[in-house]
């Protein structure tokens, strides 16, 4: 390649990349408004859901089978971290406290588990937040869905 080409070469790359660079800010726009979108949309379908009292909606659509499904999840958390700190720290519980000063959930949840003691000093910390979501999928994934949920339900009561 002569010093010629190479240089027109170099010169052709350069105007790919400046036209990639706009086609990508233009897909990660594109992106961000869609997924703004499909979170208004999925709020408002599980308004409509608990309106009408209907956990789960099928529809036909020219994809196949769509359906939607509302799910609660009860999240166990803390109404003041610092407290649930410093009673694990004076308690000899350090192990719960990561080095950055925050609760090793993980391990602690794990711990509660166990130690009766811990989890009764815990309970006035305790609150449970439960979060309400809507999960829209194909026919074939909704079945695995089903599957996965009946697996861990069995799986639990075991």
């Amino acid at each position: 390649m002569t010093l010629q080409e190479k240089v027109e070469r170099i010169w052709a790359l350069k105007k790919t990349q400046d036209e990639l660079t706009e086609e990508k800010k233009s897909v990660e726009e594109k992106l961000k408004n869609a997924t703004q979108e499909c979170e208004v949309l999925l709020h408002e379908v599980l308004d409509e859901m608990k309106a009408s009292g209907a956990d789960e909606s099928a529809f036909l659509t020219d994809d196949g089978p769509l359906y939607a499904t509302m799910f609660k999840r009860t999240n166990v958390g803390y109404t003041d971290e610092g407290s649930v700190i410093e009673y694990l720290q004076k308690n000899g519980y350090d192990k719960f406290v990561k080095v950055t000063v925050a609760i090793n959930k993980r391990d602690l949840n794990a711990e509660l588990k166990k130690n009766a003691e811990l989890k009764e000093a815990l309970d006035g910390f305790t609150e449970n937040k439960v979060s309400e979501y809507v999960v829209v999928t194909s026919d074939e994934t909704h079945g695995r869905m089903v599957e996965h949920i009946v697996e861990s339900t069995k799986a639990k009561k075991a």
